[in-house]
This record gives C-alpha cells, structure tokens and sequence, in this order.
C-alpha cells in the first residue's frame, strides 16, 4: 500500500513539479521508510539516498534553506557515516521540547508511529520526533556512559 501510494506522488510530482504539497507528501513517505531500513539493519548508503531525495524533494516545497531539507541532508550524512540519529536533539541540534504527539507523527529514531497525545520530545521548528522510549533508551545507555550525549552527537552544521 505505501509503494503505491509512494508511486502515485511520484507520478503527481512529474505531472507538475510545481505542486508543494506532492513533494511534501513523497518526502514525509521516503523518510518513513529510510528509518524503517535503518530499524530493519538495512543499507545505509540507500537510506542516505533515500533522506537525500527527501532534502531534494523539501528543498522544493518547503526551501531549500528550510529545518526540513537541512535535516534531511544531516540525515543523509550520519547515514553514511553509521552513525545513529540523536534522541536528545534534533539534527540540526535544537533543544527538543517535551508535549503531546499530534495525530500521524512517528519517531524520527526508531519509526514507530506515536498514538495521538501520548508523550513525545519534538523539534517545532524541524518536525523532528522522538518517542519516549528512544529518549529512555538513549538516558540509560548515557548513565552507564556508552551514550552519545547531546553536546558531542557530531551535529553538522550548515
């Protein structure tokens, strides 16, 4: 189902590459399943072509000097690298704030799908979502220090 629907904004997008909205929406769909390759243990080089296309494709509706397609690009380059997505910043290394989940959002660092209120630390200006089990999981390994902590998550800069 997500493959034909990955198709039909494929299609949407050649029909007029003017439409924000098809490019949004084929983005939000190519970054849903990179994190769900990187879940999987799939190929990094694909998920970073994956978050690639998906800076390309936010660099069109939302800019390219947009939160979103920098931390599309950011995304791309720690996938490459092997390095895991932060859970106490975002990519771009905001401070993330701690509130309800909004309807249809997902964890940036694991892919699950957040049920609507339920607790969640987000980036506003980036969109960047993590549930609170990474968030946990990342605070435990930080107290046994095997974590990365915020301050040196190798954060790029643009």
């Amino acid at each position: 189902a997500v493959q034909i629907e990955e198709a039909a904004y494929r299609a949407a997008v050649a029909a007029d590459p003017t439409d924000d909205d098809a490019h949004y929406v084929l983005g939000a769909l190519l970054s849903r399943r990179a994190v769900q390759i990187e879940k999987e243990g799939g190929d990094r080089y694909t998920v970073a072509e994956l978050y690639e296309e998906c800076a390309q494709l936010w660099g069109v509706s939302q800019g390219l000097e947009s939160n979103e397609a920098k931390s599309a690009e950011v995304k791309a380059k720690r996938a490459r690298a092997g390095q895991p997505l932060p859970t106490s910043d975002c990519c771009l290394g905001h401070g993330l704030v701690h509130g309800a989940a909004m309807d249809g959002w997902s964890c940036d660092a694991c892919g699950s799908m957040l049920d609507t209120g339920m607790p969640a630390s987000f980036c506003e200006p980036c969109g960047y979502v993590v549930c609170p089990q990474c968030r946990r999981r990342r605070s435990s390994r930080a107290n046994r220090g095997n974590a990365i902590t915020s301050g040196d998550e190798g954060v790029i800069s643009f």
